[in-house]
């Protein structure tokens, strides 16, 4: 979210995000929205299912499964139009990238998991990109 509010800030583009016409007031009022909601997934995908992998698996696999799952997890809401006007990217293709974007910052969160010891820097960076 802060790279929106700096593009919008320096003109790039312009952003209202339901509606709120401050930039940088409605991303601090989105913000802990959107750490609540990741921190809940967080807790599923990198608390439990990333761990529990690990015991069984390499990494680059732990993060694939996670990564694929929690894709899987979102492919109900995106069907149904939750994150973008269907009419705008085809549904196979935006289940294809959003796949992939899922399943690459899996790794980051994986990495950031199992550095860190906890759920909270990935939670983190996940509330922050939504």
């Amino acid at each position: 979210m802060p790279i929106y509010v700096l593009a919008s800030m320096t003109g790039f583009c312009t952003w209202a995000p339901g509606g709120l016409k401050g930039h940088v007031l409605g991303s601090l009022l989105l913000l802990p929205r959107a750490l609540a909601r990741a921190l809940g997934e967080e807790i599923g995908w990198r608390g439990f299912l990333f761990p529990q992998l690990r015991q069984r698996c390499s990494f680059p696999v732990a993060s694939l499964v996670t990564g694929f799952v929690w894709a899987l997890w979102h492919f109900a809401v995106i069907v149904q139009g939750g994150y973008l006007d269907a009419a705008q990217v085809p549904l196979s293709l935006a289940l294809v990238f959003f796949t992939l974007g899922l399943v690459g910052q899996s790794f980051l969160y994986g990495w950031l998991r199992e550095r860190s010891a906890s759920v909270w820097p990935a939670a983190l960076f996940h509330g922050v990109f939504n």
